[in-house]
C-alpha cells in the first residue's frame, strides 16, 4: 500500500487494497485517525519498529499502515533508492521510489504539527535553498526523491547538491524549468 499524493493542503490519498475493494480514500493529515504507533516487539536489528496507521477504508474496513521510522539499514535493505546508472553502467547517483517519499513528507508533517516526537532519519529540503530552476519546477515529492538520498550518502560537504544532480544529468547543464513550482510543506505560506 502506497500513498498516491499528500496535497499541497496536506490531504492525504490512497486506494484501499483489500480484497475486491478498491476504493479510493482521502483524509486530511491532521485527521485524528492518521496515527503514529510504534511497536513492543523490536526488529532484527534491535530498534523498534513503527508505522503510520491511516484511517480505515469505509467499505471492507481494511486498516492500511506505513513504514515509519527508517533507518539507514532499511532504505538499503527495503530497496527504497533506485540506482541512476550512465550509458556504460556506473552508478551516478540514486533516487528514492516515491511511495517512500511520501511515507518521510507524511512523517515528517506529523512531526511539524507535533504528532510524532522525532523527524524522520532524512532531512526536507531546507526551505532557505535556492534552488536550480529545474528543481524547483518539479513536484515536492519528486524533487525530494532526489534530495533524500542525497542527504542520506553525506556528500553535501564535497559537492553542492545542483552539482550532484547533473551527475544525476549525465554531467550535462540541468534543462531549464517549464513550470515553477514552489517546493514547500502543505499549508506553508
Amino acid at each position: 500500500m502506497a500513498l498516491q499524493q499528500i496535497s499541497d493542503t496536506g490531504i492525504l490519498s490512497w486506494v484501499c487494497t483489500g480484497e475486491g475493494c478498491g476504493n479510493q480514500i482521502t483524509t486530511h493529515y491532521l485527521d485524528e485517525r492518521v496515527a503514529y504507533q510504534q511497536s513492543v516487539k523490536r526488529a532484527r536489528d534491535g530498534f523498534p519498529r513503527a508505522v503510520i496507521a491511516l484511517p480505515a477504508c469505509p467499505e471492507c474496513e481494511r486498516q492500511t499502515a506505513l513504514h515509519a521510522d527508517y533507518t539507514r539499514r532499511d532504505i538499503l535493505r527495503l530497496n527504497v533508492l533506485k540506482p541512476v546508472v550512465n550509458d556504460i553502467g556506473l552508478v551516478q547517483g540514486f533516487v528514492m521510489h516515491l511511495p517512500h517519499v511520501r511515507n518521510l513528507l507524511l512523517h515528517h508533517l506529523l512531526h511539524q504539527a507535533g504528532r510524532i516526537p522525532h523527524a524522520p532519519l532524512l532531512p526536507l529540503l531546507p526551505e532557505q535553498r535556492t534552488l536550480h530552476p529545474w528543481l524547483q519546477s518539479l513536484s515536492r515529492d519528486v524533487a525530494h526523491a532526489f534530495w533524500f538520498p542525497y542527504s542520506l550518502i553525506d556528500i553535501a560537504a564535497q559537492v553542492p547538491f545542483e552539482e550532484y544532480l547533473m551527475g544525476l544529468h549525465g554531467g550535462r547543464p540541468l534543462p531549464p524549468a517549464v513550470e515553477p513550482l514552489q517546493v514547500r510543506a502543505p499549508g506553508a505560506s
